[in-house]
């Protein structure tokens, strides 16, 4: 599945599926641990206030719009 848009309406389920079988709580400690990460983990922080899986979607969905805009 080609996702180059941040703002694809199929990011949610895509995000699910790759997502799917993983610990979400997991994926957010390492995010927030990581040098780079940790600020999106603020910036998503800031504006959800979210289960682990629903956390571990906006972060993740805020990580890879921020790759794609600086491949740009």
């Amino acid at each position: 599945m080609e996702l180059a848009d941040p703002a694809d309406r199929r990011w949610p389920s895509a995000l699910r599926q790759l997502l799917a079988g993983a610990e979400p709580a997991a994926f957010v400690a390492w995010a927030e641990a990581h040098p780079k990460w940790q600020f999106n983990v603020a910036d998503v922080r800031e504006g959800v206030c979210a289960k682990p899986v629903e956390a571990a979607i906006a972060i993740l969905a805020d990580i890879v719009a921020e790759c794609l805009d600086a491949s740009r």
